[in-house]
């Protein structure tokens, strides 16, 4: 094979531009070693190709459904309840080598949804089908008088063809400022509820997505607004970024509890406490997505920017903070062209819920359960939805497959 290569046009020009020179030798060594890095190269590719397969097939054949939640009117849980619901969903195992490169195994992934669809607020989480009970199980245990059904995908209410003649469309993602290991507001923190979360919410209690409730229901007929949150258990990922921040930050490894915090300045001090708080609970690989879909007749760009003010209010200046990874607009160069291209996909990614894995891999962040708790949660009773269809509270007897 070195044979071949010596009598080709390729040797004779570098060995006349490299003669006499160390790099020349080195190539040449390189070549004649082809029968020890050549197989090692192809093996990679070979590795990389499979494991792409098998885990496409894992996906593909992973059986979904969508479970739509209504709450009942007399809903008094704050965000610890759903918290409890997302600890829960923590998976810590890791995979095994033969589930992992024979099988193709990947972690279960779960879309938490709110939707505007026409003013009317709704609520989802897309699972495995295989998890279902499970997931039911834990949303009785912490809410009572709740609903749940499988429904249809209320995505396939608009053309699959957008933007078009009739439709258009705004998305974008969200990343985090800093490294995850820094928490976002929280409403344990906003509402000075601190580590002695109440279970029940008084009167004067407000709730951290009244906000985003309100815009939602302000929507006009041919309006859609879908807030999509997915998570995946982190895992070791999780604790490995909290250990290499606190280096960075004290010089030593992650320490468990608040005493053994090094002695700063009283900013800094907050700090680490409200980080050594955070990396306490179970962290999820996180993507945020937003899109906003309405007829051309009553498509307004001012629903883009507000949903992106109703997020910035769990932004903190000391802290962490929420920053747009990536929107449908584009500039410059066949801005129109790309713009299209880009909410096509976009729009199919949402419906795919893909986030961390095929089709549409995207860079995704970590969230502990309390961050999650905070976008996502029901309205208490408290807070006035008009948008939001409640269901009468009865007395039930508990599903026989709880816990107990």
């Amino acid at each position: 094979m070195f044979s071949l290569f010596e009598g080709s046009f390729a040797y004779q020009f570098f060995y006349g531009v490299f003669k006499d020179t160390i790099a020349l030798e080195m190539a040449v060594v390189f070549f004649r070693l082809w029968f020890v890095w050549l197989p090692i190269f192809l093996g990679y590719i070979f590795v990389k190709m499979w494991l792409a397969w098998v885990r496409n097939y894992y996906i593909w054949n992973d059986e979904r459904v969508l479970l739509e939640i209504k709450v009942p009117r007399e809903m008094k849980k704050t965000p610890a309840a759903i918290e409890a619901v997302f600890a829960a969903l923590y998976e810590a195992r890791e995979a095994n080598f033969y589930e992992r490169f024979w099988e193709g195994f990947v972690p279960a992934h779960y879309s938490f949804e709110i939707a505007s669809i026409g003013g009317k607020i709704h609520f989802y989480v897309e699972c495995p089908k295989f998890f279902q009970s499970l997931i039911e199980s834990h949303f009785y245990s912490q809410f009572t008088g709740l609903e749940i059904r499988e429904a249809e995908d209320y995505t396939s209410l608009i053309p699959k063809k957008i933007p078009n003649e009739e439709w258009d469309l705004r998305g974008m993602e969200f990343d985090l400022e800093k490294e995850d290991a820094f928490p976002i507001l929280t409403y344990v923190d906003v509402y000075e509820m601190k580590l002695k979360v109440v279970e029940e919410v008084k009167e004067h209690y407000v709730d951290p997505l009244s906000s985003l409730f309100e815009f939602f229901g302000s929507l006009k007929e041919g309006e859609h607004l879908w807030f999509q949150i997915l998570v995946e258990s982190a895992g070791k990922e999780w604790r490995e970024e909290v250990d290499k921040l606190h280096k960075k930050l004290t010089g030593k490894k992650r320490f468990e509890f608040a005493a053994e915090i090094p002695r700063f300045t009283s900013p800094e001090e907050s700090v680490l406490k409200a980080i050594a708080r955070a990396t306490t609970k179970p962290g999820f690989k996180t993507g945020i997505r937003v899109i906003y879909l309405a007829r051309r007749e009553v498509f307004s760009p001012l629903a883009f920017a507000a949903v992106q003010g109703i997020i910035k209010q769990f932004n903190s200046p000391v802290l962490n903070s929420f920053r747009l990874l990536r929107t449908t607009r584009a500039r410059y160069f066949f801005k129109k062209w790309r713009e299209a291209d880009r909410k096509k996909r976009m729009l199919n990614a949402f419906r795919e819920r893909s986030y961390f894995h095929y089709p549409y891999i995207r860079p995704y962040f970590i969230l502990n359960t309390e961050e999650l708790a905070t976008i996502y949660h029901f309205p208490v009773m408290f807070t006035e939805v008009p948008a939001l269809e409640r269901i009468e509270s009865r007395k039930m007897k508990p599903p026989p497959f709880l816990p107990t």
